[in-house]
């Protein structure tokens, strides 16, 4: 067993987990912060690395992402933070950033990151550079994933369900929204073959 612990030896308690491609186990929580776990073969155990200290108020960590390349990306309130393939971290709109990124999902060679300012951070990963998609009308997104024909689907606790066209850079409130059994807080799931399924606390389960 390994128990995670902080400076002052106190426990930590997480609630998420990620198994990279590398094998190294990720844990990471609101106010916990960041935790690498690391495989030592001589030794049959893991070596725990803080990567983010526990966070002050202001500074949460909403989410982790592991791209196509391998690189392990971490939504705060403030911003973004990138790990590397070489154990390298790079910050992206933190600081008094005006983004809080909520999620992310990749397609394409490009990563689509979920802000709770209506805005869809999306970079490039070839050119390693970063373009905005904006909703003027104003929307907290928070969850993304990719839908076929080059569509992306995003939740808004207010608003509901969001369509966003990565050609015509367009944002449609969806159909679904008319449904009276779509309320409260809804979460998006994707399985195995990419499907995607809305769901909220009715019981009721919609697939796009």
């Amino acid at each position: 067993f390994l128990h995670i612990k902080d400076e002052n030896n106190e426990l930590l308690t997480y609630e998420s987990y990620h198994e990279s491609a590398q094998g190294d186990v990720w844990l990471w929580g609101r106010n916990d912060g960041v935790i690498r776990c690391r495989r030592v073969e001589e030794r049959k155990t893991y070596e725990q690395e803080v990567i983010l200290p526990k966070s002050s108020v202001g500074n949460k960590y909403y989410f982790l992402f592991e791209d196509s390349k391998g690189q392990i990306w971490i939504g705060k309130e403030d911003g973004l933070i990138v790990a590397g393939t070489d154990d390298t971290l790079k910050e992206f709109f933190t600081g008094n950033s005006k983004y809080t990124v909520t999620k992310a999902t990749e397609y394409d060679n490009k990563i689509f990151f979920a802000t709770g300012q209506s805005v869809i951070l999306i970079y490039d990963l070839e050119k390693q550079t970063f373009e905005e998609a904006v909703y003027e009308g104003g929307a907290c997104f928070t969850d993304i994933e990719y839908l076929p024909d080059q569509k992306l689907i995003l939740l808004s606790q207010k608003h509901g369900i969001f369509i966003y066209n990565t050609n015509s850079g367009i944002f449609e409130l969806s159909k679904l929204n008319n449904d009276p059994d779509l309320t409260g807080y809804i979460r998006l799931i994707v399985d195995k073959k990419k499907g995607v399924w809305v769901y909220n606390t009715s019981g009721m389960v919609w697939y796009y």
